[in-house]
């Protein structure tokens, strides 16, 4: 067994990333349809907000999974949740779904495919190559 496999079959640890998530899907989810908030900047922080939000849920759906999937299959769960909540904007008396918007998600979930595969080869990668040594039962 290596660091990886020991680390995946701590139950403490499964039950934490799963908190996580569902803690990011409701802030993500809840920031997207709250009536829009005035912080100044414009156009270029709007998008870097969706950017980064996006790159965030990335990340955490990634890490959800315990990077066992290859950094493209969150995205194939982060792109339709990421239209779906925009879309759904359109439901709120004071958002809009906007194109702008939805490309700034698309390229958030790009940079988080990357941040993916970076983490995969810092984290990952190395914890596989460490071997655990199983504890020997005591037998009579």
């Amino acid at each position: 067994m290596n660091r990886y496999e020991q680390l995946m079959h701590n139950s403490l640890l499964s039950k934490l990333r799963i908190a996580q998530f569902l803690v990011a899907l409701a802030i993500y989810t809840s920031l997207l349809l709250m009536p829009d908030l005035e912080l100044g900047g414009g156009d270029m922080k709007n998008f870097a907000l969706h950017a980064l939000g996006n790159c965030l849920l990335m990340l955490s759906t990634w890490t959800a999974s315990g990077g066992r999937f290859k950094s493209v299959a969150p995205a194939i769960f982060v792109i339709p949740f990421s239209l779906f909540v925009e879309l759904a904007q359109g439901l709120t008396d004071n958002r809009t779904p906007e194109l702008i918007d939805i490309a700034a998600n698309f390229c958030g979930v790009f940079v988080g495919i990357i941040a993916c595969k970076i983490a995969n080869t810092v984290i990952i990668n190395p914890l596989k190559k460490i071997k655990v040594e199983q504890p020997s039962s005591a037998s009579d």
